[in-house]
């Protein structure tokens, strides 16, 4: 994720907890012992390490008054557009605590949390103990089916065809998607300042594109 390992309390503007953020490591192999640098030496058949993955908990600061309250938000959840109005409402805290620590480290390279990448999603209640270990009282298991169906692009070819089309160079991309694409990650994430600016770049790219092809 970025971020190490711990609890993170994210603040409104008033200063009022909002969310607690808990990245905990799930099966992840102990870190390597420091060793002196020494010449890279040859290895055959080497063996791949197993790889850890990152339980995220996000949770509200403000308890629920009793488990009848917990329960009836939990069943509010039935409806796909309510289930994806909380799994929005996480994912923005998280790239919060993923934006502020990519700004931190001066580190380009940490990517956002997008959903469709999680290896499960669930919404719940339970004790702050209990929630922060990834246990619950009760839960749902809100994973996105995968669907089949491949997506289309923007112009209406498959993402694969305009890849091999791209790599092959039979189709140029234009600089302004690369922005385009910047300013809906900023958007998903709750960056809207950032999402405008983006936005506003493109814009101007759009109309410096569109005079000099005429």
């Amino acid at each position: 994720m970025g971020p190490p390992h711990g609890r993170y309390v994210l603040r409104g503007q008033d200063g009022e907890p909002e969310a607690v953020v808990v990245l905990t490591a799930v099966g992840a192999p102990p870190a390597p012992a420091k060793r002196a640098r020494r010449r890279p030496r040859a290895i055959d058949h080497a063996p791949v390490s197993p790889v850890g993955v990152t339980r995220v908990t996000v949770a509200r600061a403000k308890p629920h008054e009793s488990e009848g309250d917990a329960e009836e938000r939990l069943s509010g959840l039935a409806d796909a557009a309510s289930q994806a109005t909380e799994i929005a409402w996480a994912q923005a805290r998280l790239n919060r605590l993923v934006g502020a620590h990519r700004l931190a480290a001066a580190d380009p390279w940490v990517p956002d949390a997008a959903e469709h990448r999680a290896l499960s999603v669930r919404a719940g209640y339970g004790s702050g103990e209990q929630v922060a270990e990834g246990m619950f009282e009760r839960a749902l298991d809100l994973t996105p089916a995968r669907s089949k169906r491949r997506s289309r692009s923007a112009r209406g070819h498959d993402p694969d065809t305009r890849l091999v089309d791209l790599l092959a160079g039979r189709e140029h991309a234009s600089p302004l998607e690369e922005l385009v694409l910047r300013a809906r990650a900023d958007l998903a994430a709750g960056r809207t300042r950032e999402a405008a600016l983006q936005a506003r770049i493109a814009a101007e790219a759009a109309r410096y594109v569109e005079f000099a092809h005429r």
